[in-house]
């Protein structure tokens, strides 16, 4: 489980940028806001 989390989190870091704001906020709330 934290391994795919960092894995997203760097694919989040390097290509974030190319995501729309929409995108962005939705990838944001699933990776860090996520209290299940």
């Amino acid at each position: 489980m934290m391994e795919q989390f960092l894995y997203l989190s760097t694919l989040f870091d390097l290509y974030g940028a190319l995501l729309t704001e929409k995108q962005q906020e939705c990838l944001r709330l699933h990776l860090f806001e996520d209290f299940s």
